[in-house]
């Protein structure tokens, strides 16, 4: 027997199978798109390190600039100080108005300079003291989130290795299903169909209506899916159908009360019939509802 012909109950054995098999390959592509994903899971944890690592490189970069300026401030601040006071003992030098005049405006205009060293220097005094609490909130930052990557890569690899394992099982028992069942070419066929119809491969048949597509088969066609001896794919969107009786669903095929009632109404009518006929509407019936 092929996996595309048998024996009703071959071929419900068949369909159970590929129900099995159909959630082990659902499972499967689900791990195998967690294990594709994982590397994203810390994606953004990483891309905030690397943003912290370039501000902190930023920042040092200022403090760096705002220490050259002080130190150049306080050279500054420092030879203006030294002119006042050159300037301050020339004071007792002079002897006339005119020397003193001219000598109290230099100290004027030096001690202007010396101020305007003084205020600059403190400011960027108190820059440097900011940047630099800047950069202690930076590098803790930085220590800590480096921290919870770390941690976040080490619980990935296990997760991953998790995952392999599954997916090492899940081989194991696809396998087991496909060797038994003997059909390279419908497994394949199969595989696909779940790929791309959203994890489903194979649906039920319920009141001519394909559980996939929801559209309405021909009558014939669900005859064929409903007498469940051959493998059957919707002419809409290529899923395997498998029948599956409702109770609120009458049959379509004659019960014996209804080959008996048929007969007793063909004799009064006086019409023969066919012991051939009712023979395989019986088989019909047992084949059906077996």
């Amino acid at each position: 027997m092929t996996i595309e012909q048998g024996s009703y109950r071959q071929m419900t054995d068949i369909f159970a199978k590929l129900i099995t098999l159909q959630d082990i390959l659902v499972e499967k592509y689900r791990i195998k798109t967690l294990i594709n994903a994982s590397p994203q899971q810390l994606q953004s944890q990483d891309d905030l390190l690397v943003c912290l690592k370039t501000e902190f490189v930023e920042h040092n970069t200022i403090y760096g600039e705002i220490r050259e300026k002080i130190s150049k401030l306080r050279t500054e601040l420092a030879e203006a100080q030294i002119i006042h006071e050159c300037k301050e003992k020339k004071m007792d030098l002079i002897s006339t108005h005119r020397e003193y005049e001219v000598l109290d405006k230099e100290i004027k205009e030096t001690i202007s300079c010396e101020q305007e060293a003084r205020r600059r220097l403190q400011e960027e005094e108190k820059k440097i003291i900011d940047m630099s609490e800047i950069l202690k909130r930076e590098e803790q930052l930085i220590q800590n989130q480096k921290s919870e990557l770390d941690v976040g890569k080490n619980n990935l690899a296990k997760d991953i290795e998790t995952y392999k394992a599954q997916l090492a099982d899940l081989k194991t028992r696809e396998q087991e299903i496909v060797e038994d069942m003997n059909s390279g070419e419908i497994i394949s066929k199969f595989e696909r169909i779940i790929i791309n119809k959203q994890n489903q491969g194979i649906v039920p048949l319920e009141k001519n209506v394909c559980n996939g597509c929801y559209t309405i088969l021909p009558f014939q066609f669900a005859n064929r899916v409903r007498a469940g001896k051959t493998v059957e794919f919707c002419p809409y969107c290529s899923r395997i159908l498998y029948y599956k009786k409702l109770d609120s669903e009458k049959a379509e095929y004659f019960r014996a009360e209804d080959i008996n009632s048929f007969m007793d109404a063909s004799n009064e009518l006086g019409e023969e019939v066919d012991e051939h006929d009712i023979s395989q509407k019986k088989s019909n019936e047992v084949d059906f509802y077996e």
